[in-house]
């Protein structure tokens, strides 16, 4: 039988009967078997006393209990029970009571078993007197329980609140009114309210108030009041005192309960407004200060989970660390700092406008359960607590309880960093605050007082509340004095107090006030529970003490029970203190007063139990008995059972992309569209102008019509400068952009500009066009400065506040697998005012895009304009090698769609507080900026680029018949690539409809000559086709068609003015079964492949990712960007993850991983549930459906650091639907069977610190942005520019691609990448040097012999000159035993010893050479038949063979150098702008497309090739106004300008095919293997004339070497500079090349037109490239009579950026300017005849501002003559200045009288238009040369090609390279190389 002292006892009893948090914890705990031994039967209910039978209503006799209800229970058995336990200490009351004679024990038990609530009408009440309580054990009591359970103490302050403001203030006063009262703890409303039923809130706090209130005999209305008033001084650390525990008493108790719950209505909603609230307490005595004050305990408030508030993303992890001091357990002031911290919007929910429903537990995978349990792990402090969450969440997940359902509010609360700084003017520390959290976590009421604090509204609520709010956010004593006072007043004003404690007799506590005597706890001697220390039972027996006898034992009483005195106890610890054995040991420093005297009712954390000799922790109970008798007692929350989770479904139904519904065609006039709208046209259509909404969303306010603009091409990114490495076939290419505001005319019916965010002045930005294998430095210049944001919509945003200003950008380029660094990272910001530099690899060709990926506004920058096309090219006419299926030869149209919606004053509308939230959808569809345009194409086979760089719409485009409504593009279309380039081979356009996700692209080619458009095509066919988007329900889940959403363009298909094009080139589909190499084929092999079919097949996932919606935030299994940035802590490089991705809930998703290409293997578990156009091709977007799932394969490569990937709704991405993946060496995961050796080896790996250790890091600063000003731009020469471009080549930063030749590598690294074997990549550059040494050599003879290859020879020469970086480094590595695709064999390679590895080397080069080269004659001829089958030859037989073919080469090189000098001559003459006069014996005359380049700034010519000339000068014409080019003459018709540009482009094609291939004729492997071409490094800004090409000499001397810089004049911006207002549109329609009219300008202003003097002639002060004009004074000649003679054409090119001509003896400085190609004159005329001046007249300047001509000096010249008698007009000066957009003024001083201009001006006009207008007839008339001259330069250039192909056989050959490869005759694109391949 244990025995226990009476102290202990009384201790025990307090500990059993404090309730604490895990009230609620499943299942009760037994007595222990010790304590389960023989009980003596005791009757606890005889020793009860009568006086408190009377006071618990109980009935000695009946033994029962009549409850407050009237209920009568029988509680005998119940008060029988000896044993009363707390967690594991049970104490015998029964022993205790009879053996030790302590009957006392029967009535604190009863008490507490029987304990009644403190009524009015009971005994319990009318006798609760508040100074007979023992108010510090319960303060202590609350104490421990907080410190314990920080959590409980936020429960108990809302409780507090809730049940004293829950007052009908119209019962007041009275029985009815309510308050202070405990009633609401027992009302059914208050415990279903979301915030209580989540966690159990009100349950808890109920038990927690009840188990208190029963021990200590309170009621629990008093617990509560003094609780709450504990809870901020624990969760302060004592800052804050309500009970000061000594001192006059300040709370006043003795309120009584009430068992009537409080009706409803009387507590506020979370969402009332300002005045609401302020009524509300107003009419409860509160004033403004009050009530703010009391609302800054929501600084407690649980949604905060596990933020710790100190920077934006510091969320606490409870699985790796101490989470018990989060925010929402710490009592600070940073409620206030919060909601006064800009910008708050609360906009009402329109009732049409849902918010999608939250992803439920119930079937949460794994990670989203984690991601949930963490937030609830955060919520507790306490073990026990933190076991009922997640209890309670693994029950709701298996579906045994309902999650609670949080109703919709009626308004949306928007919380965003913008403007954040501005809370600076009325006290917030910005430095700190900014940017504040991401999430608000508070009330809907709360953010009506943060506004009120932000300064809206000037109500006298809105000002008490905002003087209050802002004098708290500093000052934490003063919200602290506030919030006291008020809290004392919330729990008294409306309190029922008991008849002994009523306001004749108040009672006033302080907290310190004990009425059950002192007691010594002797566990206070030792720190921790366990076996009692000799301490302990010397501090229980109290004979530590000489007196302790004569005192009574008093000491031993103090400790086993009540001190006598209330003295005694720190007597007692003095006595223990000052002991003589202290004189030689340390005192217990433990032992204090202050440490172990205190009330005997006081709980304390440990307690010494005599029986067991243990000290025992009694801080938590688990379990308890009921407080208030029932016949069915409360039972705890059962506990979860396990079992399986059940599975979300998904939406498995199979898609059909072969049904293709008919559109109705509507015969209406406009607006009503011309194919049905998919809604009821009444409805979406209205007439009227006005916003009209569907599904929530709304349209624009104006009604525009379709298709009222042209098509036009966004202008194309020009070159600033280049940079070739001297020795290397490293290219870089430098670009610069501007981004600024500005406002254009995009069509608006309003006819009012539109603000936008541009990129160099244009939406959609430039668009890139770069050569596969070049890299590319582009540098953004952030002109979003505070200055040029004024007066404009946009606004500075963080993080460019403070320090830094302006509106931040970062720059993510799509398709790219960039360096970190340079992948646009969301918090990479470059902000006004700055600069940063991205380099690309450009390592293989694709379709990307750029765009804005600034962290929380990339939905509002990329919406307003920030985006632009990026493509990687591979065509032979641009210096390519050439594309598959002819697609060199097949027309381009490069497309963006996006949709918007525009406002009633003609600018997007974005209201992402309001109905774009969530998603945002436009009525207005764009294409390339143009609102539903109009084009007009050819009969014939075209090629289409598309991208959706839309907010959040998806399309599901197809063409349809204008006149049936029947799909069309299932016919005639076919699907060729997507984001990683082509196909392995074409596959259907689904006639459904291609779909399309925000951010996927895919390449289309359709043939417009199809029979299914018009059987008999000719000048009169007209066939109208309309690019619409499908609407399905099914994959755009609830997205809203309006009017003409479904129209996307119009393209009308015709003929040409004079002709249908006889046979144009055609789309080649290839062979079945035969294929292209494509990335997948690249980077996996087939091995790897099925290995991941198989995981799928098995349900398996390397990494799941659920997308979903949390808490009103869109998440990533449950977290997002700042809670858990990195989702994939472990992806190690070269390796192939299966990625499932899977939606949370009914929404569908499209997902962007940066970095990589994946591939799509199964959708919803299935194969075949892939849509063809989707696999087996890269991708780095995919669209994950509502309800669905997607089994991505992904291939990482050998890049290390952090990624991006999210979704690419933008509006979701920016609410944080963006997590992170982290590329590292991770041991034990696979390695990818295409990996090269190289990249497994750590002592590369560990050593290549450029690539895998600095740019790891997204924001390594040394690659962060700048400050502008401390930049060079770059296309300003100089050190600065050269240290740019040079530093990727140099440091080797995309040695990834180009792994060797950096200067930054350590020895060993070194040696590893110079050993072929490991580093199959370094005989790229050595097989160009090789290349290059051949050709050099070769021989003059005309006639070029080819040398018959075998098959594997064919093959190896073809895969030399493969283009591409990464894809010949991945044949090169199969040559030399890295895996492929293929599984073709390795070479064998032994690792006995290292002599055996060398002959097995040596044998297998032989053996290799045999494969290239075939038997010989004598005459270094393949013997007839000899194609490689036969015997095989011995091996000297084959090096014998090789050395007689490598002499042949020798000997026959003189013919292939002649060849050569004059390509070169050729290439010359092309790139300086010459005709075929340096190029004897060409064939060439000087008109034509090569002539026509006489017209380009040579200089201008080094970065662009001609049809990327053109096109820049086409676009510059573009942008110009239209009253500047049809100032004085009639506008050309569409058709017209369309005719002529196409014609125009196709000549361009076939000039830059003739250059591109006398390219490819030096070199094959510089042109074709890295994309370097003599075109684009010609002409030096030195004059030196031709550069030499990369790799095969030296470059020329230079300041710079290997730079190369377009003119100024070349580059002149289109676009303003400035902020003003611009009426240009968003991307303007195509204009004619040739206006009819010029522009001339006669002086306007008197100063201006003043003679520049009498009699004399003036030359014109010519600034900038142009050298002034050396005519004299005096010197002038008269205009000849005869109308429209020629002027003198160059003959050569000038050592500087002009060309000089002569006139006579007048010396003309003319510039060539930025222009279109266009024919030369035939041949040149005489020049004028020069006479005297007029003697007496003045001179003129005249400026005529026109496209340029060749012939335009002499025409002006010529019309001069007409205009006056013979000598009456004389030309002094005449001067060629260039203008931006690609014009010319032609500025000629006259001398004449002032009565002649008129006259001059009209005949000056007239001629000028004859003459442009006669530019296309001439054009057509040379076609037909160009064509003869075109043919003859092929048949030589196929000679060359031949001959570079002998010679890369011959290199290759002699480098001992093997390499096996298929389908590679098109390796040269030449007619000659495929000759040889065959």
């Amino acid at each position: 039988m244990e025995r226990i002292s009476k102290g202990a006892r009384l201790t025990l009893a307090a500990v059993a009967l404090a309730l604490l948090a895990a009230s609620s914890l499943p299942g009760p705990r037994g007595v222990d078997a010790q304590s389960q031994q023989a009980i003596v039967s005791w009757n606890l209910v005889g020793s009860i006393k009568p006086e408190v039978a009377k006071s618990l209503n109980y009935d000695p006799t009946a033994k029962t209990v009549t409850t407050v209800s009237g209920a009568v229970v029988d509680v005998g058995a119940y008060l029988d029970r000896p044993f009363q336990c707390s967690g594991r200490v049970c104490a015998n009351l029964s022993s205790a009571a009879l053996d030790q004679g302590h009957l006392d024990m029967s009535d604190v038990s009863a008490k507490v078993l029987l304990w009644s609530p403190k009524l009015i009408n009971v005994t319990a009440g009318r006798e609760y007197d508040p100074r007979t309580k023992d108010w510090v054990s319960v303060v202590a009591t609350c104490r421990e329980l907080f410190q314990y359970e920080k959590r409980m103490a936020s429960f108990f302050i809302r409780s507090s609140f809730h049940d004293s403001m829950a007052v009908d203030v119209s019962q007041c006063p009275g029985p009815n009114c309510g308050g202070a009262e405990a009633s609401l703890l027992l009302s059914i409303e208050e415990m279903a309210r979301p915030e209580n039923a989540y966690d159990d809130f009100s349950l808890l706090a109920a038990r927690a108030a009840k188990k208190i209130a029963s021990f200590f005999d309170i009621s629990v209305a008093d617990t509560l009041a003094v609780c709450a008033a504990v809870a901020p001084e624990v969760l302060s650390k004592g800052r804050i005192k309500i009970l000061t525990g000594s001192g006059p008493g300040v709370l006043r108790v003795g309120r009584l309960d009430s068992m009537m719950p409080s009706s409803p209505g009387n507590l506020p909603n979370t969402s009332v407004n300002l005045h609401e609230f302020a009524k509300f307490f107003k009419d409860r005595g509160m004033s403004e200060a009050e009530a703010t004050a009391l609302m800054g305990s929501h600084a407690l408030i649980d949604t905060q989970a596990c933020y710790n508030g100190r920077k934006i993303n510091d969320y606490c992890n409870p699985a790796t660390s101490d989470c018990t001091d989060v925010r929402m357990f710490r009592w600070e002031n940073h409620y206030y700092k919060d909601i006064c911290s800009p910008t708050l919007t609360i906009t009402p929910i329109a009732p049409d406008e849902l918010d999608p429903a939250e992803t439920p537990i119930l079937g949460m995978t794994q990670p989203e359960f984690d991601a949930e349990a963490k937030q609830e792990m955060c919520k507790f402090t306490s073990n026990e607590g933190r076991a009922m969450a997640m209890n309670n969440l693994a029950q709701v997940r298996r579906g045994n309880r309902s999650e609670a359902v949080v109703p919709p509010e009626p308004v949306v609360v928007t919380w965003t960093n913008k403007n954040c700084r501005a809370g600076s003017a009325y006290g917030i520390n910005v430095t700190e605050q900014c940017p504040h959290a991401h999430l608000w976590f508070y009330t809907t009421t709360d953010a009506y007082l943060g506004q009120a604090c932000q300064g809206v509204g000037s109500t006298p609520e809105a000002v008490g509340v905002r003087a209050a709010a802002r004098s708290y956010i500093n000052d934490q004593a003063a919200w602290d004095d506030t919030y006291r006072a008020a809290y004392i007043k919330m729990v008294s004003i409306f309190a029922n107090w008991a008849p002994l404690a009523d306001d004749s007799n108040p009672y006033y506590i302080n907290g310190g006030e004990c009425h059950s005597g002192s007691h010594l706890e002797a566990a206070c001697a030792q720190a921790t529970p366990g076996l009692a220390t000799p301490d302990t039972k010397l501090l229980y027996s109290g004979e530590y003490s000489v007196l302790d006898a004569t005192l009574g034992g008093s000491c031993g009483t103090c400790a086993q029970g009540i001190c006598p005195l209330a003295d005694q106890c720190g007597l007692c610890i003095n006595y223990f203190n000052n002991r003589l054995v202290y004189l030689t040991t340390a005192r217990n420093p433990l032992v204090t007063e202050a440490n172990c005297c205190g009330c005997s009712t006081l709980i304390r954390s440990m307690t010494y139990n005599v029986s067991s000799d243990m000290v025992v922790s009694s801080t938590f109970v688990a379990r308890w008995p009921d407080v208030v008798p029932t016949t069915q007692p409360a039972q705890p929350i059962p506990a979860d059972l396990g079992g399986l989770v059940p599975d979300r479904g998904l939406d498995t139904t199979p898609f059909n992309d072969n049904l293709a519904p008919v559109l109705k065609v509507l015969n209406g006039s406009f607006p009503t569209p011309p194919l049905a709208p998919a809604g009821d046209l009444a409805t979406i259509c209205p007439a009227a102008d006005g916003v009209y909404r569907v599904r929530g969303f709304p349209s624009s306010f104006h009604r525009w019509v379709p298709f009222q603009q042209p098509y036009a091409n966004p202008p194309r990114a020009q070159i600033a400068a280049s940079y070739a490495k001297p020795g290397t076939n490293l290219t870089v290419d430098a670009y610069e952009i501007d981004i600024y505001t500005a406002a254009k005319d995009i069509g608006c019916p309003a006819g009012k500009p539109t603000w936008v965010l541009t990129y160099n002045g244009s939406v959609p930005g430039p668009s890139f066009r770069v050569l596969k294998g070049r890299q590319t430095l582009v540098r953004f210049n952030n002109r979003l400065t505070p200055a040029n944001l004024t007066g404009t919509p946009f606004t500075e945003f963080h993080p460019c506040e403070g320090g830094r200003s302006g509106r931040p950008i970062s720059v993510h380029l799509h398709g790219s697998a960039s360096l970190a660094p340079y992948d646009g990272w969301a918090e990479d910001t470059t902000c006004g005012a700055e600069t940063k530099d991205y380099y690309y690899p450009n390592w293989r060709g694709g379709f990307g895009w750029y765009h804005d990926h600034q962290l929380d506004i990339t939905s509002e920058n990329a919406y307003f304009g920030l985006s632009g096309l990026y493509t990687t090219v591979d065509r032979a006419a641009e210096g390519g090698c050439g594309q598959p299926w002819n697609l060199d030869n097949i027309p381009e149209w490069d497309m963006q769609f996006k949709d918007a919606v525009l406002d009633s004053n003609c600018q997007l509308y974005y209201d992402r507080a309001g109905p774009h939230r969530n998603n945002l959808y436009g009525d207005i569809n764009f294409v390339n900026g143009i609102p539903w345009p109009t084009v007009t194409m050819e009969p014939r086979w075209q090629r289409f680029r598309w991208l959706v760089s839309s907010v959040a719409r998806p399309y599901k485009l197809r063409l349809v018949n204008g006149a049936t409504g029947a799909d069309v593009s299932g016919s005639i279309c076919r699907v060729i690539g997507g984001e990683a380039g082509l196909r392995r081979a074409p596959v259907d356009f689904p006639a459904a409809g291609l779909f399309m996700g925000v951010a996927e692209r895919y390449e289309v080619v359709c043939d417009f000559s199809s029979s299914v458009l018009s059987k008999n095509w000719n000048t009169n066919t007209l066939v109208t086709l309309y690019l619409v988007n499908t609407p399905d329900d099914r994959r755009m889940k609830d997205v809203p068609f309006f009017c003409n959403s479904h129209l996307v363009m119009k393209i009308n298909v015709r003929c040409g003015m004079n002709s249908c094009p006889n046979k144009p080139p055609a789309f080649q589909p290839p062979a079945p079964g035969a294929t292209v190499v494509t990335p997948i084929d690249r980077v996996l092999n087939q091995t790897d492949i099925d290995r991941a079919l198989a995981m799928v097949s098995n349900k398996q996932c390397t990494r799941t990712f659920r997308f979903g919606r949390r808490h009103g935030h869109w998440v990533i299994n449950g977290e997002s960007w700042h809670t858990a940035r990195i989702a994939a802590a472990d992806v190690s490089h070269n390796t192939w993850e299966v990625w499932c991705l899977e939606t949370g809930g009914g929404w569908f998703h499209p997902i962007h991983i940066h970095l990589v290409d994946f591939f799509v293997l199964a959708r919803n578990w299935d194969t075949k549930q892939v849509h063809e156009y989707e696999r087996n091709i890269g991708k780095d977007l995919v669209q994950l459906d509502p309800s669905a799932h997607i089994a991505l394969l992904v291939r990482f490569g050998a890049h290390r650091g952090e990624y991006m990937f999210h979704c690419h709704n933008l509006m979701h991405e920016d609410f944080e639907m963006m997590r992170s993946l982290h590329v590292m060496p991770t041991p034990g995961s696979r390695t990818a069977g295409t990996a090269l050796p190289m990249q497994s080896d750590q002592t590369i790996v560990t050593n290549l610190n450029y690539v895998y250790d600095l740019y790891a890091d997204p924001v390594y600063p040394a690659a962060g942005p700048k400050p502008t000003s401390s930049l060079t731009p770059l296309r300003t020469p100089g050190a600065a520019t050269a240290a740019a471009l040079a530093m990727p080549i140099d440091r080797a930063i995309h040695r990834i691609y180009y792994p060797y030749g950096s200067t930054n590598i350590t020895s060993g690294a070194g040696a590893k990448l110079a050993d072929p074997v490991a580093n199959p990549w370094l005989l790229l550059p050595a097989l160009a040097a090789a290349a290059a040494a051949a050709a050099a050599a070769a021989a003059a003879e005309p006639a070029v012999p080819v040398i018959a290859l075998t098959a594997a020879g064919r093959s190896a020469v073809a895969a030399a000159a493969s283009c591409g970086g990464a894809a010949t480094a991945a044949a090169f590595g199969a040559a030399v035993g890295a895996a492929t695709s293929g599984g073709k064999r390795s070479v064998p390679v032994s690792h006995s010893t290292v002599e055996k590895q060398r002959r097995d080397r040596l044998n297998d080069l032989i053996e290799t050479l045999g494969e290239l080269v075939p038997p010989m004659d004598a005459n270094g001829r393949a013997r007839v038949g000899a194609g490689g089958e036969g015997p095989k030859r011995p091996k000297h037989a084959i090096l014998a063979d090789v050395i007689i073919a490598f002499r042949r080469v020798q000997q026959d090189n003189q013919g292939l150098r002649t060849h050569l000098a004059s390509a070169s001559r050729l290439l010359a003459a092309a790139a300086a702008g010459m005709g075929s006069s340096g190029a004897a014996g060409s064939g060439l005359t000087s008109s034509g497309p090569q002539g026509a380049a006489a017209l380009l700034p040579a200089a201008a010519r080094s970065g662009m090739l001609p049809q990327q000339q053109y096109m820049h000068s086409y676009q510059q014409q573009q942008q110009a106004p239209a009253s500047g080019m049809y100032a004085n003459g009639d506008a050309v018709t569409l058709q017209q300008q369309q005719q002529q540009y196409q014609q125009m482009q196709q000549s361009l094609q076939r000039a830059s095919s003739n250059a591109s291939a006398d390219a490819r004729a030096l070199s094959p492997f510089t042109s074709c293997g890295t994309g370097s071409s003599a075109v684009l490094h010609a002409a030096a800004p030195d004059g030196s004339g031709l550069r030499a090409l990369a790799g095969l000499a030296a470059p020329v001397a230079a300041p710079y070497s290997g730079l190369s810089f377009p003119s100024a004049a070349s580059t002149a911006p289109c676009w303003p500079q400035q902020q003003q207002p611009q009426q240009a549109p968003l991307a303007s329609a195509p204009t004619d090349a040739y206006p009819s009219a010029p522009l001339m300008s006669f002086p306007s202003s008197a100063a201006a037109a003043a003679p520049v003097g009498a009699g004399s002639c003036t030359a014109a002060d010519i600034s900038g490239l142009l050298q002034p004009s050396s005519a004299a004074a005096g010197s002038c000649y008269s205009a000849p009579a005869s109308p429209h003679a020629a002027s003198p054409l160059p003959t050569q090119p000038s050592a500087g950026l002009s060309l000089l001509t002569s006139l006579g003896s007048f010396a003309a400085s003319v510039t060539a300017p930025t222009a279109p190609l266009m024919p030369m004159a035939a041949a040149p005329p005489q020049p004028p005849a020069v006479q005297s001046p007029a003697a007496s007249a003045p001179s003129w300047l005249i400026r005529v501002v026109c496209p340029p001509h060749p012939e335009l000096m002499s025409v002006a010249a010529s019309a001069l003559g007409g205009a006056g008698p013979a000598g009456s007009v004389s030309l002094c000066n005449v001067d060629l200045i260039p203008q931006p957009c690609g014009r010319v003024s032609l500025e000629m001083s006259v001398s004449c009288d002032a009565g002649l201009l008129p006259r001059i001006q009209q005949d000056i006009t007239s001629a000028v238009h004859e003459l442009t207008a006669a530019m296309t007839q001439q054009h057509h008339q040379s076609h037909a040369q160009q064509q003869q001259q075109q043919q003859a330069v092929q048949q030589q250039i196929d000679m060359a090609s031949a001959a570079a192909a002998a010679a890369a056989a011959a290199a290759a050959a002699a480098a001992g390279l093997k390499r096996t490869c298929d389908g590679a005759a098109d390796a040269f694109g030449t007619a000659a190389a495929k000759r040889v391949c065959a």
